[in-house]
């Protein structure tokens, strides 16, 4: 499967998983992401998983501060045309977030699985 058609059709799946952070349910949050991840077809580029958590905690960050942020989720009728190179675009959660609860929230769930 295609980087593109997996992010298409996880977009639902990575918003509510945004979701359950904002309402502060992080534990399911955290459950749904690792199950997300169960699905990433093998052979699959491994930055991929830090991509779907840098969607996630952007999603976050907007829902959170909507005036300042744009949902990559919900603007882009596909996410990943927001990005020059979507495979780099979250590649080091540390730089990608100033904020530093956002910055655990991604390492978090890029920690998942391993």
């Amino acid at each position: 499967m295609e980087l593109l058609t997996f992010v298409k059709e996880s977009k639902s799946r990575l918003s509510y998983i945004a979701n359950l952070i904002v309402k502060g349910r992080e534990r399911d949050a955290f459950t749904a992401f690792g199950l997300l991840n169960n699905n990433i077809p093998a052979r699959t580029d491994p930055r991929l998983k830090n991509l779907l958590a840098g969607l996630v905690v952007s999603s976050v960050q907007a829902q959170e501060n909507p005036r300042k942020f744009e949902d990559p989720l919900t603007a882009f009728e596909d996410p990943l045309t927001a990005f020059e190179d979507p495979l780099t675009a979250f590649e080091d959660p540390l730089t990608a977030f100033k904020n530093p609860d956002l910055q655990k929230l991604a390492l978090k769930l890029i920690s998942i699985g391993k």
